[in-house]
This record gives structure tokens, sequence and C-alpha cells, in this order.
């Protein structure tokens, strides 16, 4: 008895790790994420190279974050930033720029939904 009351509370305590791992490593993705998309937005012009190297965290990122949140919202933020790559390359920087402000908020609204809060809760 008293042994299954010790694998109980080690599969507890395991199980709030992981969530707890799970809550920070998506707030920390997305976090890093709107501060990519801001330092793109400082610039006047759109930097070629910039977006190519936010092109591949978000790849990477994308592959982690798919244990954590359905694949179709991440698909979503792959899609859209595509669409920022292709504006970005064709020179329409303004097409780009309304493109990363909706990645932006995209990203903001991902971040509340998957966050501890009383609103998630409820």
């Amino acid at each position: 008895m008293k042994s299954k009351l010790i694998i109980v509370i080690i599969v507890g305590a395991l199980m709030l790790a992981g969530g707890i791992f799970e809550l920070i490593y998506i707030n920390n993705a997305f976090e890093q994420l709107e501060e990519r998309v801001d330092e793109l937005l400082e610039d006047e012009q759109i930097d070629l190279q910039k977006i190519d190297e936010t092109r591949q965290w978000i790849e990477k990122k994308h592959k982690g974050l798919e244990f954590f949140i359905p694949h179709f919202e991440l698909n979503e933020v792959s899609v859209l930033y595509n669409e920022i790559t292709g504006a970005a390359l064709a020179g329409d920087d303004k097409a780009a720029i309304t493109l990363l402000h909706r990645l932006k908020e995209y990203s903001v609204r991902l971040n509340d939904v998957y966050s501890f809060r009383f609103q998630n809760i409820v």
C-alpha cells in the first residue's frame, strides 16, 4: 500500500513538472517569435537575411511545439510566415509588414490560449 502511494505521488509530480515545462516552453517560444517580428518591423525596409533566419528558427521551433500545440495552428504560423517571405522576396514591403503585424497578433493570441490563465480554466 505504501509503495502504491509513493508511485502515485511520483507520477503526479512528473505530470506537474511536465505541465510546467510545457507552459514555459510555449511561452518562451511565442515571446521569442514576438521579439523576432518586432526586430523585423523596426527596420524601414524588410531585411531578407533576418527573414530567412527567422524562417529557419520557426522551422526548428515548429518541430518542438508539435508536441504541445495542434498541428493546424502551427501550420497556420508556417504558412503565414511563408507568405511574408514571398512578399519580401517580391519586394512588396507593405504586404510583408502587414503580414508581420498579423503574425505578431496571432503569436500573442496563441500564447494566451496555451497559458495558464483563469479564462482558459473556466
